[in-house]
């Protein structure tokens, strides 16, 4: 009887609450910079600069960015993560007040990419699940079957549809075709409906800060700045394709596009209203 009732209070202990963030109310950084020196004519450029944003408990982030424009420096950067070649600027403040490194590691964790794929699914399901999640609800079952057998065969894992991802205790596929399951998982852009659910986006390119807020806030301030977004266009592939420049067709023209937005971002009231809101906490 009495091991009953020891069994029944560590349930009711163990409800679930320890999961629950209580420390952290809000997480803030101001004046991101990175910058690295080349080793064959040591000169310096920033590989990401003067990136700033804040973050309320719950809330829940998007990062966009064109490939290659800073997203994996910004978030190594921010879990203290950065290699020892560059030259960090960081202010961060954890609930209003400035933290070191050792007090920041203490209260995060980092989640590496690979960590992404369900080793219990199989290659199919995986990939199914990934294009439940980011194809339109107007694609029909039957093309995103046939949009999945053909990424498969391109990707030469087409013979292993039903074989598990695998875990470490739990053999499945190799480390190779891991690397291709995440490529092909993570080559469509998010539907309308999945970016939804994120509270707040920050979208980067060239290095620069080109919007951080609200996302039901993207719509009115981009008109604002003269790139209306039509009712019936995905909001992320909008917003992907305004700001990318390397692989537009008159490149130079999309260069200054996206200088013309980090510019109205940086000359922004919304900008300046989240570098107060940080300097107030501070």
């Amino acid at each position: 009887m009495e091991a009953e009732t020891h069994a029944s209070t560590d349930l009711d202990r163990n409800d679930g609450r320890f999961l629950m963030n209580q420390s952290v109310k809000d997480f803030s950084w101001s004046g991101l910079t990175v910058t690295v020196k080349y080793r064959e004519n040591k000169q310096a450029r920033d590989l990401i600069c003067d990136i700033s944003g804040n973050v309320k408990q719950g809330e829940l982030v998007a990062l966009m960015e064109p490939s290659g424009c800073g997203k994996t420096t910004l978030l190594n950067v921010l879990a203290r993560r950065s290699p020892g070649a560059t030259k960090v600027l960081i202010y961060t403040y954890v609930n209003g007040s400035k933290v070191d490194a050792a007090s920041f590691r203490r209260m995060t964790s980092y989640v590496e990419q690979e960590d992404a794929l369900i080793g219990s699914l199989s290659v199919w399901e995986t990939v199914r699940f990934a294009a439940d999640l980011s194809l339109p609800t107007s694609v029909s079952k039957r093309e995103r079957m046939d949009r999945i057998r053909t990424l498969l065969e391109a990707f030469g894992i087409q013979k292993q549809p039903n074989t598990i991802v695998g875990t470490p205790i739990w053999k499945g596929i190799s480390g190779g075709q891991k690397r291709r399951i995440i490529i092909i998982a993570s080559i469509h852009q998010p539907s309308t409906n999945t970016f939804q659910l994120f509270d707040k986006l920050l979208l980067l390119s060239g290095r620069r800060t080109c919007y951080f807020g609200p996302v039901q806030d993207i719509e009115s301030y981009f008109r604002k700045i003269d790139h209306s977004i039509s009712g019936n266009t995905n909001p992320a592939e909008f917003l992907l394709d305004i700001v990318s420049s390397d692989f537009s067709s008159g490149k130079e023209s999309s260069q200054e596009r996206v200088k013309e937005i980090q510019n109205a971002w940086a000359a922004s009231t919304e900008a300046k209203t989240i570098t107060r809101q940080i300097s107030e906490r501070a």
